[in-house]
């Protein structure tokens, strides 16, 4: 028994739910079914179908009169033709079946005729609805097999449905999906025709409707004129506006005939404008040389004549119940040991003192002579017995000391005295003055000066009288003159004399000296080193003051000066020192940094002519990584120096064989010994053109580093070296970190800093300064085999080279993270950086503040550091890292001990997010600087008196509340008006998501913002992708006036999530809601030289269309409604990253799509706008890849990207870790995976390795594009 498609007539197997089909199912299949049609019913006649019809009464009376007349008419056909038409007769009753249930089929009662006619219908039925095989097994069979009985209702429910409808059945499911398709194309056709039918009948109305209102046939038609008349006018019209558009598009053509012309002429201008300069500059070098010197020369007068160098040769302050001069401790007290080198070499500083006021007074000593000599001064006797009494002692106990001691009070005695005659002289001159304690004999206060039968408290009290008398005297002295005193004198004589000279005082040489001899003072009483001081009389009769004892120097170099807390060199040496008289060249940098900064704001409408030639810097740093493929292990090269050394002929030779108009590019040192950073030879310009050759220029620049490294040697963009600090080797050659004198790190040696010697002071001033070494926690990435807690087995836990060894076990090291204790971390990742020119001082100011809320963003969107000293971190990006290494920050300064010798508690690194929006553009609303700004008051108001506003001078005074880390010594005493030396040495050690940056002296360069927070990326492509993306997008943001602003401290939350694991599709960033300006501030001036001005949410063009991208744009009214006053909470909300790059719809196009909207803007070239759209897309589909927040398990972390989308670097780093071979779950990056990693790397920028999920298919490679040099400006 089988069954056969209705349709096709190919044998079919049935499912088994038809096979087996229970009594239930089979009533409830029956039951769905449309009943069956009453053929018993008589139809209905053809006048009770009329009258049911819903139509008007005449119509229907129209019908019954035709239907009589045709009913009268005979046939016309003939015979033949009646005979074929069809006969149609009632329905026979053996065509009409009932329908019964199974259950009354199954108790039906057999009888005899039940198998003649219906057997018959059956059989009929059952051909005909493809059952085939025997049909005469009688259905009352008193055993039937359950197959049979399961057939036979199989049988009946198909003749069954094939009476209830119109399709035959069974039907095989290709004859089904085609019957479907028929049947759904027939619905569409009856919809239509439906549709039809309603318009139709709407039309039917509408005339109704008219025929009412009684229009005629002649008004109709005198319509009907009247539009053919309106339409031979639009032709006309029509024809007329073509023809004005031809002539307008003549007119045009010959104004782009006439622009290039001028373009052409504006570029011979500025030749010969640059030829002139270069003329005029030769013409006028003898005399702007002299200017020089002569503006020199009196900003040297005016400070010499500010300067107070007594105040700076002499410094007296206190440490506990010290007196001090010059950091050097007066006095002894029980517990406190001071060495007798010490006290000596105080004493020698305060009789010099003494001897100085006096001199300057012209004032006479009687009864006895002062004799300065350092540490082994004395005081003579001019009358009597004419003795001479040591001003020094020691603690040696024996007769012949005791004796010498008895004649050290005898010298302290006469010193009082001296002192008594000085003061009661400058009393009875200035009756005014006071001193708080008052001499008798021996005695000042209620203290004796003397030693030898004193306690030692009361000796040490004394002192500190005495140095609080000379102290008053000196002040009194200079008269109280700010510094302004004796100019005369100091100006006709360049130096001060030593014992009997008639000089007036010390020289600013001498001054420097004493305070470098002072300095390596402070450091042999740090040390415990014997210390004094010996003043002797050279041939010309000045004072020479010379160390003398054993005493090392730190290893610093010379030309480099450590000064600030606690580090103060001389020229010729440097040392450790803790004192005040250390600390103070930390104001002489910060004193001049205000000058120059001053001096750069009155000059900051300079770089608007220059704009045209300047644009963006794009510069790229590299890891140089060597692979030994016999050990599997990719180490980082330290051969910096001898790479420079290949290259830097190499770029001459450039320079020299190609065009004038062609850049040659330059490469540079960095901080790790490993790294190499290459920046174009000149700036990318405004032209579309330069903007797109930067991908070309990234990737000869890499070319040409690879041409001069060893075979097994690459140039890598890499943001952090996975294996940098971890156990074994990653160097070479391979250096112990046990020599790290530097930055006393546990885990890298010193020779992974450039040699040169900034680098090296730089990473001890920072750990100098912050009284410990940095520490760097970052949450370790826990796998399923990571121990718990983990301890980090890599730590040295025992050694004990340095004094910071043991703050690893003391704390530092947290538990689950892995620790990292030197800047050689931070500063030795690679990042990407952009610096935009602007056209002055407002617009840079304009460009900072909007570029703040993107730097998070980028941050997230570029992650390429997942791996730290061998470990996988549960972090993507370096920031932190940085930050931490270079923080500076004291105890007090990080709010850990109450303030007390520091200032200001800092919230933050040098390296971190941007604390300020410094625009004072009305978009810039007093709410959004919510976080507290320590700024230093001083500075501030210095600034305000000179005319910069507040938020600037606040931006200034904040970046100077740090001090200074290294300083060259040869350039502490320079003109502010021709350099900047001081103000970038403080500003170039803020380091922040953005920079802001002023004009250079004597530059063409105009104002600068510099952009920071991005990662540098794998390849090329990427990085050239990101930069014009950001170009694109400073470009909208001027020339649409966006506003992107958003609280500073939703910023900083930004900064925190954007590091967070695989933060680009999981976090969500806050974000502006409405970034366009409001209606009644819409800037037409702008949109009428191209720009972009937002019509009520959307963004209109003007119809020119221009070549390059502008700079220059005008500042947009405040709205006429007035500056919104609201609150901020409602200005700003949570997006994805998804959200905030390919928007949420019209009210925010996202940031691709202000991109795109001011591409419209630009004259671009098909082919430009190809390449501009791989770069889009890139950013586009990096963005989304949203995913849901589901957790941190196993699952989660190797959900892949929806389909389309790219993964960021620092995810798919991650995911190559985790799915190699070698990985046991312990997240640990061993040497082997690392190898594999870095080769992996290698292959994809060279495009030898396709990773569609990181990049694009199409992408081709370093290989087969060697990249090119782009023209100059």
């Amino acid at each position: 028994m089988a069954f056969v498609c209705q349709q096709c007539k190919q044998p079919l197997q049935l499912d088994a739910s038809l096979v087996d089909l229970a009594p239930s199912a089979y009533d409830m299949i029956v039951g769905s079914l449309p009943p069956q049609l009453d053929t018993h019913t008589p139809p209905a006649s053809e006048a009770e179908q009329l009258a049911q019809l819903p139509a008007p009464s005449s119509v229907k009376a129209a019908w019954r009169s035709s239907a009589h007349a045709n009913a009268a008419r005979p046939s016309t056909l003939s015979p033949r033709a009646q005979g074929k038409l069809p006969v149609r007769s009632p329905p026979l009753p053996n065509e009409s079946f009932v329908l019964l249930q199974d259950s009354v089929i199954r108790n039906a009662p057999p009888s005899a005729s039940s198998s003649s006619p219906s057997g018959n219908v059956t059989n009929t039925k059952s051909a005909v609805n493809g059952f085939k095989g025997s049909t005469h097994e009688p259905d009352d069979h008193p055993n039937p097999s359950p197959l049979s009985h399961h057939l036979q209702s199989t049988l009946r429910l198909m003749n069954l449905l094939s009476s209830r409808t119109d399709i035959d059945h069974p039907l095989c499911s290709e004859c089904t999906h085609l019957l479907l398709s028929t049947l759904t194309r027939q619905l569409e056709e009856t919809k239509k025709e439906r549709d039809g039918y309603i318009a139709f009948e709407k039309e039917v109305r509408k005339e109704k409707e008219r025929e009412k209102d009684g229009i005629s046939k002649e008004s109709a038609e005198r319509r009907i004129a009247q539009l053919q008349e309106d339409e031979r006018i639009a032709v006309e019209q029509l024809r007329d506006a073509e023809r004005e558009h031809e002539q307008l598009a003549e007119e045009m053509r010959a104004l782009e005939l006439e622009e290039e012309a001028l373009e052409e002429e504006e570029d011979e201008f500025w030749r010969m404008h640059n030829s002139h300069l270069l003329k005029s500059a030769e013409q006028s070098s003898q005399l702007a040389a002299l200017r020089a010197a002569y503006a020199a020369d009196s900003a040297t007068l005016e400070r010499l004549e500010r300067t107070n160098v007594y105040n700076d040769a002499f410094c007296i302050g206190h440490d506990g119940v010290f007196g001090t001069i010059n950091g050097l401790r007066l006095g002894r007290v029980p517990g406190v040991p001071v060495e007798w080198a010490e006290i000596n070499a105080a004493w020698g500083q305060t009789l010099l003192l003494l001897y100085t006021i006096a001199r300057k007074l012209d004032f006479t000593f009687e009864n006895y002579r002062l004799v300065p000599m350092g540490s082994f001064s004395r005081i003579e006797r001019t009358v009597g017995d004419k003795a001479s009494y040591e001003l020094y002692g020691s603690g040696d106990l024996h007769l012949g000391r005791l004796l010498h001691n008895r004649r050290f009070d005898f010298a302290m005695v006469a010193f009082l005295d001296c002192l008594k005659q000085l003061t009661d002289w400058a009393k009875s001159q200035d009756p005014s003055i006071e001193f708080p304690h008052q001499i008798v004999k021996d005695k000042i206060g209620e203290s004796s000066v003397k030693l030898q039968f004193s306690q030692e408290e009361a000796w040490t009290r004394a002192l500190r009288h005495v140095l609080l008398a000379l102290k008053i005297l000196l002040k009194w002295t200079t008269n109280g003159s700010n510094g302004v005193y004796g100019h005369s004198e100091l100006s006709s004589r360049g130096r001060a004399t030593g014992v009997g000279s008639g000089n007036s005082g010390p020289s600013i040489r001498q001054v420097r000296a004493i305070r470098a001899v002072m300095n390596v003072a402070e450091e042999s009483r740090c040390r415990g080193l014997p210390y004094a001081l010996r003043s002797e009389r050279v041939e010309n009769g000045t004072h020479s003051i010379t160390p003398v004892g054993s005493f090392s120097a730190s290893p610093v170099p010379s030309s480099f000066s450590p000064f600030c807390h606690g580090l103060a060199v001389s020229r010729h040496t440097a040392t450790l020192g803790r004192s005040k008289a250390a600390r103070r060249p930390c104001q002489i940098p910060r004193y001049h940094s205000i000058f120059e900064y001053m001096g750069s704001f009155e000059g900051s409408d300079r770089g608007r002519a220059a704009l045209g030639r300047r644009g963006t810097l794009a510069p790229v740093e590299y890891m140089v990584v060597s692979f030994d493929s016999e050990s599997k292990n990719a180490v980082l090269s330290l051969c910096q120096t001898e790479i420079l050394n290949e290259l830097q002929p190499a770029t001459d030779e450039i320079e020299a064989v190609t065009d004038d108009s062609i850049s040659a590019p330059t490469f540079h040192p960095e901080y790790g010994r490993y790294m190499l950073e290459s920046t174009p030879g000149s700036p990318y310009t405004g032209s579309l053109s330069s903007l797109l050759s930067v991908e070309a220029n990234m990737r000869y620049r890499r070319n040409l580093a690879r041409k001069h490294l060893k075979e097994n040697e690459v140039p890598m963009t890499v943001t952090s070296f996975p294996r940098l600090g971890a156990p074994g080797t990653f160097t070479q050659p391979y250096y112990d970190p046990a020599d790290a004198v530097s930055s006393h790190s546990l885990f890298l040696p010193q020779e992974i800093t450039n040699a040169h010697a900034r680098f090296p002071t730089l990473t001890a001033n920072i750990r100098r300064r912050r009284g410990s070494k940095v520490a760097i926690n970052l949450p370790l990435f826990i796998d399923d085999r990571t121990p718990r807690p983990f301890v980090d087995p890599t730590i040295p836990w025992q050694r004990n080279i340095y004094p910071e060894d043991p703050e690893a076990r003391n704390g530092a090291a947290l538990n689950d993270h892995i620790y990292m204790d030197a800047m050689g971390f931070g500063m030795g990742c690679c990042c990407l950086q952009l610096t935009f020119q602007s056209c002055n001082v407002e617009e840079a100011r304009r460009m900072y503040d909007a570029l703040i809320p993107i730097g998070p963003i980028m941050l997230a969107l570029t992650a390429a550091s997942p791996l730290w000293r061998g470990y996988i971190a549960d972090v993507d990006s370096r920031w932190n890292v940085i930050a931490g290494s270079v923080d500076d920050r004291t105890e007090e300064e990080r709010g850990l001990k109450p303030l007390k010798d520091n200032k200001f508690v800092i919230p933050k690194s040098r390296y971190d997010s941007v604390d300020l929006y410094i625009s004072e553009h009305w978009m810039n609303r007093p709410e959004y600087n919510d976080n507290p700004l320590p700024y230093d008051q001083s500075i501030y108001d210095r600034l305000r008196k000179h005319g910069i506003d507040d938020l600037l001078s606040k931006h200034i005074s904040h970046l100077f509340i740090r001090d200074p880390i290294v300083i060259f010594s040869e350039l502490i005493d320079q003109d502010d008006s021709a350099s900047t030396d001081h103000f970038e040495n403080i500003q170039s050690t803020n380091w922040q998501t953005l920079r802001f940056k002023p004009p250079p002296p004597n530059s063409p360069i105009g104002w600068r913002v510099e952009f920071r927070s991005m990662e540098v990326q794998m390849t090329d492509f990427e990085n050239a992708a990101f930069a014009v993306f950001i170009v694109l997008l400073s470009r909208a943001i001027m020339s649409m006036n966006l506003n992107f602003y958003i609280p500073i401290s939703k910023v900083d939350e930004n900064m925190r999530r954007a590091q967070q694991r695989d933060a680009a599709r999981s976090s969500k960033f806050y974000f502006r809601k409405h970034v366009f300006p409001p209606p009644s501030s819409r800037n037409t001036s702008a949109t009428s030289s191209g720009a972009a001005s937002p019509i009520d949410g959307v963004p209109t063009f003007s119809r020119h269309k221009e070549r390059r991208l502008r700079n220059c744009y005008p500042l947009p009214p405040p709205p006429e409604e007035g500056i919104p006053h609201g609150r901020i909470e409602g200005e700003y909300q949570e997006y994805s990253m998804n959200e905030i790059i390919n928007g949420t719809g019209v009210k925010f196009p996202g940031l691709l799509g202000l991109v795109r909207d001011y591409l419209t803007t630009l004259d671009v070239e098909a082919h430009e706008l190809r390449k501009i759209e791989a770069y889009l897309d890139l950013v586009k589909r990096r963005a989304e890849g949203e995913i849901s927040h589901l957790g941190f398990s196993s699952v989660m972390r190797q959900q892949p990207c929806p389909p389309g989308t790219l993964k960021t670097p620092a995810t798919w780093i991650r995911e190559f870790v985790r799915s190699h071979p070698a990985y046991k779950f312990d997240s640990v990056v061993s040497q082997e995976i690392n190898y594999d990693l870095l080769v992996a790397v290698d292959e994809i920028e060279r495009g030898v390795r396709r990773v569609p999920d990181l990049l694009p298919t199409d992408y081709t490679g370093g290989d087969k594009d060697q990249g090119a040099l782009h023209k100059k400006a």
